[in-house]
């Protein structure tokens, strides 16, 4: 059985999705072990790179995906190891992976009234966690900062996966009426990821 589709799942391949998405179906007939090594691999590549060293960037674009994966009780030995192997490492996170704890952010916006609200602020435990990571988009005294324009939808994803959070995990807050809302603006070269 071939195991290396966690690469292929970050570049969006169908067939790698589907596996994860599946996991339980697809590997109910085999032996115990061998489908624990299996989901171990997966969030072991999420993390780790193929030295075994801490990744500068997680792959996070289907970290949700696997991490449903806990509601299956028969899974848990896996979700328990990546929360062993990631625990000396735990100031890289908001919550550690694999400890299923909820994680909360209010989102504070400015509005503006030629479009969608521009996001000023992310907080999480009373810090604001939204910050410039790639100054080439920094601001200049005359120059305002430069937005982007996003699906709400993605932009719940987007923090998902900067802040290495399961979506299911993650309750996000908002200052305006998020059923009125399609789109925000995020600043450019900013993220939410752990400093």
């Amino acid at each position: 059985m071939d195991v290396t589709f966690t690469k292929p799942a970050c570049g969006d391949s169908h067939s790698a999705n589907a596996y994860i998405r599946e996991f339980t179906q697809r590997t109910s007939g085999l032996d115990g072990k061998k489908r624990k090594a299996l989901l171990d691999g997966m969030l072991f590549e999420v993390f780790f790179d193929g030295k075994g060293e801490l990744r500068k960037r997680f792959k996070t674009a289907r970290m949700s995906d696997v991490f449903r994966l806990q509601q299956f009780e028969e899974l848990a030995e896996s979700f328990e190891f990546i929360s062993e192997c990631l625990v000396l490492h735990a100031n890289r996170f908001y919550s550690l992976p694999g400890k299923r704890h909820r994680v909360a952010v209010d989102v504070v916006s400015l509005p503006d009234a030629s479009g969608p609200s521009k996001i000023k602020a992310v907080h999480f435990g009373g810090s604001d966690i939204l910050w410039m990571e790639d100054d080439f988009f920094a601001d200049e005294v005359s120059t305002p900062v430069q937005y982007r324009t996003i699906a709400l939808d993605e932009f719940e994803k987007l923090v998902a996966e900067e802040m290495a959070i399961p979506a299911h995990l993650l309750k996000i807050t908002y200052d305006f009426s998020r059923d009125k809302v399609a789109e925000v603006q995020f600043p450019w070269g900013y993220t939410l990821r752990k400093r």
